[in-house]
């Protein structure tokens, strides 16, 4: 989300919401500013740290104001998850556009946006995973979530179209398990320790492949 102002914009530390300035809405964007507000704050506290009156205040607006679009922090944690997921699916369908028939190299870049998406949206990737939002109650979030994991699904399939569908599951399981897992080291600066001089996206395409060469050798 993007801080704008009437002054000279000044550029967010990476991974970080930028917060919002108060009373940066006006009539018709509250819902829209709540949002931002709570990003904001979900990149310094985590979701378990998001509470409506904080998102209200960093808003510039009465506690009361948030029950005017959302019945309570669920429900935009919902509203978060939902354009989170929308996000990610498009970011995933685009990078699966790159590889012209080349499947393997389609997969490493639909790996590849997943991690960049985690990166550059990192409180969307907290709420998306970290809240606890049931998909089942929330269509919003699960037609996009699902669109994203059958992008992923599609992809992976179609490396093994001829194999046993527990032998597909295993590859779509695999390599969901890699980038995700990847995605969250990422986030925590964890995979500083392992990736020498080669940069983060050149490693995780190498992993990639080593993971694909297994599955092609057996």
């Amino acid at each position: 989300m993007t801080d704008r102002t009437n002054h000279l914009p000044t550029k967010p530390a990476p991974g970080k919401a930028a917060r919002p300035p108060k009373r940066a809405y006006h009539h018709g964007d509250l819902r829209a500013a709540l949002m931002r507000a709570a990003l904001a704050l979900i990149a310094e506290h985590g979701v378990k740290g998001l509470a409506l009156s904080d998102a209200a205040r960093l808003a510039g607006v009465s506690v009361a104001a948030p029950y005017r679009h959302f019945k309570d922090k669920e429900d935009l944690l919902a509203e978060i998850a939902a354009e989170g997921f929308a996000l990610f699916r498009d970011a995933l369908a685009v990078a699966s556009q790159k590889s012209q028939g080349d499947k393997v190299k389609g997969l490493a870049e639909m790996g590849a946006a997943y991690v960049e998406f985690a990166v550059q949206h990192r409180s969307h990737f907290k709420v998306m995973w970290e809240g606890g939002i049931s998909k089942a109650e929330y269509p919003k979030v699960e037609q996009p979530a699902y669109q994203a994991f059958l992008l992923l699904r599609q992809a992976v399939i179609g490396l093994l179209p001829k194999a046993k569908p527990e032998r597909q599951q295993a590859l779509v399981s695999a390599a969901w398990s890699l980038v995700h897992g990847y995605a969250t080291l990422m986030l925590e600066h964890e995979l500083d320790v392992v990736a020498g001089a080669q940069s983060d996206m050149k490693q995780l395409r190498q992993s990639i492949h080593l993971l694909l060469d297994q599955f092609a050798a057996k």
